[in-house]
């Protein structure tokens, strides 16, 4: 483990509150003695106990990130030949907008009810333009009717076995109505409004994929708040190096209690919120695309000193 090149800065606050788009191991914050104060990406059950949010698995689309494919019908309607449409993200059951692609065998499917699967409708030939998509068993059908690529670069929700076509919301560009149909099109054709989407994608065991506006809660640990000694780490997979990508954070209201470690212009910072002077990062050209980061951070506000009270380890 090496120290960065640390430097004092002006600390750079932003109100957004999402998580690095990255797939990232477990992760812990301990104080100095190892005692495990929480855990930050923590498998669905221990969230679930110890009532916090994990991230919703949705296909968004990347214009308007308030519209989601959603299938029709109550939570708990799984009918084969269920429709897919368009609908506000935030809208009815979990059960209806939550979704991951599998890149191995390409099915996009339910992770409450993994059985279920998106299809195109009709025989594994049908390859016309407004065919439409439609939730059927996974097992079912030809495996030309049921299997997706997706290119996050893109946008774009491909057949894998004919990345010519491309999930396509119906209608005009502007055309955000709640209902519409999600159906299969040339991907070469129309506009990005219809066919560029973020898609939650499933990641290998033990790691987490989050498509750029997913996070990861814990809830409000009052056993973080004022902290004056501690260390957090991850491991992390950067997918770009956009500036604010959230590796874990706790931030209260008043900006001025928690820390923060996220992205800024090619390097990792770390903000001990709880302590005005003292804000560092690492040097400029550190953050690392497209391979697996170790981060640790470490904070002891007994010390006296810029460099002794906030280090980052890489």
């Amino acid at each position: 483990m090496r120290q960065e090149d640390i430097m004092r800065r002006r600390r750079v606050r932003s109100t957004n509150p999402t998580l690095a788009r990255t797939s990232q191991s477990p992760s812990l914050i301990t104080d100095r003695r190892g005692t495990t104060l929480v855990l930050l990406t923590v498998l669905a059950v221990l969230l679930a106990s110890a009532g916090a949010v994990a991230a919703e698995e949705i296909i968004q689309s990347m214009v308007n990130p308030a519209k989601c494919m959603l299938k029709q019908g109550g939570g708990n309607n799984w009918a084969n030949g269920t429709p897919i449409h368009l609908f506000d993200c935030d809208a009815g059951s979990p059960k209806n907008r939550t979704w991951v692609w599998d890149p191995e065998t390409g099915y996009i499917s339910s992770p409450i009810n993994p059985d279920k699967c998106f299809h195109k409708q009709g025989g594994g030939n049908n390859w016309a333009n407004g065919t439409l998509i439609h939730l059927y068993d996974c097992e079912a059908g030809s495996i030309n009717n049921k299997t997706w690529d997706y290119d996050p670069n893109t946008g774009y929700v491909m057949a894998r076995q004919n990345n010519a076509k491309c999930l396509h919301k119906q209608g005009g560009r502007n055309n955000w109505a709640n209902g519409t149909p999600i159906h299969l099109y040339d991907c070469s054709a129309g506009s990005p409004n219809n066919k560029t989407w973020n898609v939650s994608t499933a990641a290998a065991s033990g790691t987490m994929r989050f498509n750029g506006t997913g996070k990861v809660l814990i809830g409000d640990v009052d056993a973080l708040d004022g902290l004056q000694v501690f260390t957090g780490e991850a491991w992390v997979k950067f997918d770009s190096g956009a500036d604010f990508q959230r590796v874990f954070s706790k931030v209260m209201t008043d900006n001025k209690n928690g820390f923060d470690v996220l992205t800024y212009q090619g390097r990792i910072d770390f903000n001990p919120m709880n302590d005005a002077n003292v804000g560092v990062h690492t040097s400029p050209g550190t953050l690392q695309t497209d391979t697996w980061m170790h981060i640790a951070v470490v904070y002891d506000g007994t010390k006296t000193g810029n460099l002794e009270r906030a280090k980052i380890y890489l």
